[in-house]
């Protein structure tokens, strides 16, 4: 699989968010290759599906952030790091409580090599990664039916992640929709992406004389 990157990633124009931040693209970025290796098992039963996947990934030049410091100024930019190989496995159930009630839950779990920058020298280092989601639904037997409603909750975590000069912290965080069908052309629809306002986490950049930390908050809606 190939990996282009986007054509804003490629303009190397400095973009000042103040004084003394500013972002640019990378001129010189390569596309990245995943060579992929997986095997999937499944099974089904009732209106019930459950699925391993094992698999080995590689990617070769990867794009990875990169800060740096030019003259006070605290630069943003993207580079090809190396490689990284992600070996582990994923599975997936989902299937039906009765005729109202739908349900999907998956994990995901990885050993993550990867290159990273210290002391201005690429080094190899891994780390364990780890992500999953779950999700309830609720809805009437026929939806096209004036009145007729759809309800879902879902839950999603991301563990933390890393590269060549960049990790994220750990989150988790919850969302509720509702849909209502009003009448034959009109729908009504109500979304809260955090329930209860735990989207948050840090990201950390780290050079050879400074660390970075970007705190994101939780996101109501």
């Amino acid at each position: 699989r190939i990996e282009r990157p986007d054509i804003d990633a490629l303009d190397p124009a400095l973009r000042f968010s103040d004084a003394t931040h500013a972002q640019a693209g990378n001129s010189g970025l390569e596309a990245s290759i995943v060579d992929a290796y997986e095997a999937r098992f499944s099974y089904q039963e009732r209106g019930q599906t459950y699925s391993l996947t094992v698999f080995d990934r590689v990617s070769h030049d990867i794009v990875s952030p990169l800060v740096s410091d030019v003259g006070g100024v605290t630069v943003f930019t993207q580079t090809n790091a190396g490689d990284s190989e992600q070996i582990g496995a994923e599975a997936i159930m989902r299937g039906t409580f009765g005729p109202h009630w739908r349900y999907t839950t998956s994990a995901n779990a990885l050993n993550n090599s990867f290159d990273v920058l210290r002391g201005g020298s690429v080094s190899r280092d891994s780390a364990f990664e780890y992500s999953g989601s779950a999700s309830l639904e609720y809805h009437d037997v026929n939806q096209n039916d004036v009145g007729a409603d759809n309800l879902q909750f879902e839950v999603r975590v991301q563990g933390p992640r890393h590269m060549l000069q960049q990790e994220t912290d750990a989150s988790y965080y919850a969302s509720l929709s509702w849909r209502r069908r009003l009448s034959d052309r009109l729908f009504g629809f109500v979304q809260v992406a955090d329930v209860f306002a735990t989207r948050e986490f840090r990201q950390t950049s780290r050079g050879d004389d400074f660390m970075i930390g970007t705190d994101h908050g939780a996101i109501r809606s």
